[in-house]
């Protein structure tokens, strides 16, 4: 059990590193941008999306945060607690499980984009070296 949490924060600390790096390279594209440099980050569109709606913020899908009992010795108190760690932990670790899903697919997806692009690409000279001088 103990080894399952830890392999949950990790994952959700990889995916707030992955957040953390993406906005790292937004920042400097635009400082590149506004100093009239053009960067590999500028030239691939970084709000494009193929999202039809916004995802869904953990802000606006978790509840809220349990505040912590005053006293050790309010045992109501520290019950009620307990119930409301435990389900912030499951609705947590249901959002984790879903956004990991929701990556993988998408990865998926772009990968199967990639692949097709390149065969694409490829026949595209393919084509044109088979042709090439007979005009």
């Amino acid at each position: 059990m103990c080894n399952k949490k830890i392999c949950k924060v990790i994952l959700a600390m990889v995916l707030v590193c992955g957040i953390a790096c993406t906005a790292q390279a937004q920042s400097t594209a635009d400082k590149g941008t506004s100093q009239g440099k053009a960067t590999a980050v500028e030239q691939t569109a970084p709000k494009a999306t193929n999202m039809a709606s916004a995802y869904p913020l953990q802000a606006d899908v978790l509840p809220a945060i349990p505040p912590t009992p005053k006293s050790i010795s309010d045992t109501e108190a520290i019950t009620k607690w307990v119930a409301a760690v435990t389900a912030y932990m499951d609705a947590a670790q249901k959002y984790i499980d879903g956004a990991t899903d929701d990556l993988n697919h998408i990865a998926e997806q772009r990968n199967m984009a990639i692949e097709n692009a390149n065969k694409v690409v490829a026949e595209y000279n393919a084509f044109f070296e088979k042709h090439q001088g007979k005009q």
